[in-house]
Formats: structure tokens, C-alpha cells, sequence
């Protein structure tokens, strides 16, 4: 797949098609006299507590009870804070405090170490080892995506891939994703549990692609780019049928 560069530069991660017909329906939900304020709040809440609920049941499989509920309990506390705190740009402080709210710790959590080995859910990944300037440049080029919903999709891999701690980068992943989503008043990106594997192996496979080819765009992380663009524009045809 060919990729049109945007104003910057940069090659768009997701092709124009796609991105014109998720514009099309946000416009089309916006111009709706049936979508008042009140009524897409109440959607938006739906879709976003149904999203966190598979982004918790993802990472965390059959465990229940307690457990679930408290890692539940703290994604949306992550998720207000990214909320209130998020001003389009990502930088070291609001990760830090979103994973510590995600771990629910008393404590800044910091960054895994060079050597730490970590295992994300039964895959191996090969996570670069210097966290802090990867995450850095990570930053800038996010900040440099202006398109709302490639600055979201982008910050999921990347995060991912970066993996910068021992555990919760999931869930950080996805939420960090579906945050800069609201912020630009679409909806989140939901994933199955049942797509888990699915989801996992396009991962994967991005990211030793990434590695391979000195994070040029090529056709694993155009396909995961994709996957998720095809789940936002499912989002937004759900909330279409609501009204």
C-alpha cells in the first residue's frame, strides 16, 4: 500500500479512504438534530465504559471478582484524568501519573529497566531497552500527526511497541488511544476479548517489523493501523444506530 503524505511530510498511517469515510460519519452524526449534547454523552459513556470493560477483560482473561473490578475501577480513573489533563500533547509526566492510576499505586511508578524481561501475555516481544528516549522521540512524532485520529493510533502502537513498564502497557495503549479519540469527539475504539489473539499477532507483528526496518512504515503496521481504523468507524456506525 501506497501512503499519501500529509502537510508535514509525513506519510498518513492510515489510508485517505478510510479517513474520509470516519470524517463523513462524525460529520453526519454532528449535523443530526436527533445527536443533541445530552444524547451523545450518554452514547459516548456507553461506548466508552463497554471499551474499558473489554480492555481490562483482554489483559487480565478469567480472573473476576475483586480483581477485575479494581482494574476496572482504575481505568476510569485513568481515563478522567487524561481527560481533564490532555491538552494534545503527550509528554513523560501524563504517562507516568496514567499508569500509576492504572496500577493503582501510592507511587510514581518508573520506567522498566534496560535488562527487565517482560512477557506480554504469553508473547514474546522484543521491547527496545532504552525506554525514556524512545518514549521521547515517540512524543515528537506524535505530536507532529495533526490528524486526531492518526495521533490516536499511532500512540497506541507506539506505546505498545515501547512497552515502558512491567505492566498495564495494554491497557495505557488503548487508553491513551481512545482519550485522544474523545478529545476529538469520536468515539473509542472497542476490541473483543474475542479478538485478542487477532489483535495480539497484528502487534506483534508490527513491532518486529518496526525493529527490522528502523520504524519505517510498512505493511504489519499498515495493517494494524488499519484494524483499529475499522473499529472506529464501526464505533461510530453504533453510534449512528442510536439515534
Amino acid at each position: 500500500m501506497v501512503l499519501e503524505h500529509n502537510n508535514n511530510n509525513h506519510y498518513h498511517i492510515v489510508d485517505l479512504s478510510t479517513l474520509g469515510n470516519i470524517l463523513h460519519l462524525l460529520n453526519s452524526l454532528k449535523n443530526d438534530p436527533r445527536y443533541s449534547l445530552l444524547r451523545a454523552h450518554k452514547v459516548s459513556h456507553l461506548l466508552k465504559t463497554e471499551a474499558s470493560k473489554h480492555s481490562a477483560d483482554i489483559e487480565t482473561g478469567r480472573k473476576k471478582g475483586k480483581h477485575i473490578a479494581r482494574v476496572r475501577d482504575n481505568l476510569v480513573s485513568a481515563q478522567d484524568y487524561f481527560s481533564r489533563n490532555y491538552s494534545g500533547f503527550l509528554n513523560h509526566d501524563i504517562i507516568f501519573d496514567l499508569e500509576e492510576l492504572l496500577m493503582g499505586s501510592s507511587y510514581r511508578l518508573p520506567y522498566r529497566g534496560e535488562n527487565d524481561r517482560v512477557r506480554a501475555m504469553g508473547y514474546a516481544f522484543f521491547y527496545p531497552r532504552h525506554v525514556s528516549s524512545e518514549m521521547t522521540s515517540f512524543f515528537s512524532d506524535n505530536d507532529l500527526t495533526k490528524n486526531a485520529v492518526e495521533k490516536a493510533l499511532h500512540a497506541h502502537f507506539n506505546i505498545a511497541r515501547i512497552h515502558p513498564f512491567n505492566d498495564g502497557n495494554g491497557r495505557l495503549a488503548r487508553l491513551v488511544q481512545n482519550g485522544i479519540l474523545d478529545k476529538a469527539g469520536l468515539p473509542p475504539i472497542d476490541i473483543s476479548p474475542l479478538e485478542r489473539g487477532d489483535y495480539m499477532d497484528l502487534i506483534n507483528a508490527a513491532q518486529v517489523e518496526h525493529r527490522d526496518n528502523e520504524g519505517q512504515l510498512k505493511e504489519n503496521q499498515v495493517k494494524l493501523y488499519r484494524f483499529l481504523a475499522v473499529r472506529l468507524l464501526q464505533s461510530l456506525k453504533e453510534s449512528r444506530k442510536s439515534l
